[in-house]
């Protein structure tokens, strides 16, 4: 009896483990199963200076139990608050950002809606960072940018440039490099970037180099002909003398009687 349940131990043991990893594994996949919140944000993808935006965001729980969660929406575009009419403000990596945040409780196989209206004062393309929303753990919806257009005056104001003004031209200084081919150069494109900006052209002291023209091939080759001559010349030379001082016969010896 004693060998019998002895033989039985790892048997049993190894059941006993196999139940402990079935438990704990389970215990993982219950929370995410239950609760599963998603997010998605929508923005215009432009809208005129002044004019309201409308910033929409949809929360779903796709999950089978209530999830409460906190949202929060950053907002770094100067623009006037419609809805709510304030922000909350807070310190984030040394600077004082305003912030948005909803608290609320999301059923089960159930969405809700989160809203609120800007109204931008000052065109330029503007970044949305990612929406954060807090719970059982912490989760990030997309990023989005949203573009807004100047309203047209017949003027390039400061802050408006041919990206967000049809005020403004090509080739003009306004912060913003065109890259276009318009027979401009743009002084706010660096070196290079614009096809209109030729480096031939600026003057020696941008660089602080006296520009060299170079040679041209017809010049090269005119100077190592020369060169080539000069060289087969002194050899032609050379041999010259050297036949003429093997031809040249040698002088007798003047014999001296001494007494």
């Amino acid at each position: 009896m004693h060998g019998r349940a002895s033989d039985l131990m790892p048997e049993t043991y190894m059941d006993a483990k196999l139940i402990i990893i079935g438990i704990i594994a389970a215990l993982l996949v219950l929370p995410a199963a239950a609760a599963q919140v998603s997010l998605e944000r929508s923005l215009p993808d432009e809208v005129f200076e002044g004019s309201p935006l409308v910033v929409r965001i949809n929360i779903s729980n796709s999950g089978t139990v209530s999830e409460d969660i906190a949202v929060e929406e950053r907002v770094f575009m100067p623009a006037e608050y419609v809805e709510p009419k304030a922000p909350k403000v807070k310190m984030w990596g040394g600077l004082s950002v305003e912030y948005l945040e909803w608290n609320l409780s999301v059923g089960p196989g159930s969405s809700e809606t989160l809203s609120y209206i800007l109204r931008p004062t000052s065109p330029g393309l503007f970044g949305f960072p990612p929406t954060i929303v807090r719970g059982k753990g912490i989760s990030y919806g997309e990023s989005g940018q949203v573009l807004v257009r100047c309203v047209p005056d017949g003027k390039c104001d400061p802050g408006e440039n041919v990206m967000n003004c049809e005020d403004c031209t090509t080739g003009i200084a306004d912060g913003n490099c065109d890259y276009k081919e318009d027979d401009r150069c743009d002084p706010d494109c660096e070196e290079g970037y614009d096809p209109d900006c030729e480096t031939a052209s600026k003057p020696a002291s941008d660089t602080g180099i006296t520009p060299t023209t170079p040679p041209k091939a017809g010049e090269n080759n005119t100077v190592y002909l020369i060169a080539l001559i000069v060289i087969i010349v002194i050899l032609l030379l050379a041999l010259a003398l050297v036949k003429v001082r093997r031809k040249k016969p040698a002088g007798k010896l003047k014999t001296v009687d001494r007494e």
